[in-house]
């Protein structure tokens, strides 16, 4: 069994790395994002316990392993769904022997995305030079592990494989948000600069899972990696706190929780207001003209 004890960056299995290497444990940004949610550090204790695997899982490990050459074998199983008894024995089999299954259609729709990847000229480019899969570790100052494993490493740069179904840079850039991935991003380059590989750039290759299937390069911007920061550090506070007190809380159980209205509904209702008030005024004005 490989264990991690020294800070480094290591070419690990993903069922290694995901299964953490760490012997006292270690924190990766995805587990981080939870705790980062409502009711995350009881969420993400019962996630500790109760791994989940979806199909749409399987899309970008598929993706990931036919562009990056690494992640084990993407076998295309001849079914129309997953609802025969047949299919699914079979879906189940490549899981055990660490293959990711696709049905025919998804392999070659999958196979076509990835085409798209390796000829756009700046995403070939940056997966051009560097290794895929490489798993970093770091121990914090407060000592606790902190671990992350990128996609692909530059020796100039960090590079992350995404699929989205939101058409559209501004739509995955929302979405992107919401995912914590501007978390992910600040903590892999933080931990790319505490192992001696200095401020990397960090970009994401992007691939829409929809309609043509388009390809482009994103980054982002100091202000938002600078959020990431903020949210790394105190994901790793709710992390030490809920361990040292050996307290995972979800939501509050002595007091009711306070729903306030999103900021979009009431910019909606101040604008109907206004509206509102504006016709009054020009109907007083035409009933004294």
């Amino acid at each position: 069994m490989t264990t991690i004890t020294e800070p480094g960056i290591y070419s690990l299995p993903p069922d290694v790395y995901h299964g953490d290497p760490v012997p006292e444990g270690s924190l990766s940004p995805t587990r981080a994002r939870v705790l980062l949610s409502e009711g995350g550090p009881l969420r993400y204790r019962w996630q500790q316990t109760h791994p989940q695997h979806r199909a749409t899982f399987d899309i970008g490990h598929a993706l990931h392993a036919m562009v990056l050459g690494a992640g084990g074998p993407v076998v295309a199983i001849d079914a129309q769904d997953w609802r025969t008894k047949a299919a699914r024995a079979a879906r189940a089999a490549a899981h055990e022997q660490g293959a990711t299954p696709l049905l025919r259609s998804d392999y070659e729709r999958v196979a076509e995305l990835a085409s798209h990847v390796t000829t756009h000229s700046l995403a070939s480019e940056l997966l051009g030079v560097g290794e895929p899969e490489q798993a970093m570790f770091w121990r914090h100052p407060s000592g606790l592990w902190l671990r992350g494993q990128v996609d692909w490493l530059r020796p100039d740069g960090i590079v992350d494989l995404k699929t989205t179904s939101r058409p559209g840079p501004r739509a995955w850039g929302r979405h992107a948000y919401d995912l914590g991935y501007h978390m992910q991003a600040a903590w892999y380059r933080h931990l790319a600069r505490q192992l001696g590989l200095g401020d990397l750039p960090f970009w994401h290759v992007v691939v829409e899972l929809e309609g043509p299937g388009l390809v482009y390069v994103a980054r982002f911007d100091d202000d938002l990696l600078a959020i990431g920061e903020a949210d790394m550090q105190q994901a790793i506070d709710i992390y030490n706190h809920a361990r040292q007190a050996n307290r995972w809380d979800g939501y509050p159980a002595d007091q009711a929780i306070t729903i306030t209205p999103p900021t979009w509904a009431l910019k909606q209702r101040q604008a109907g207001e206004a509206a509102a008030l504006a016709d009054a005024i020009d109907n007083l004005l035409e009933e004294n003209s």
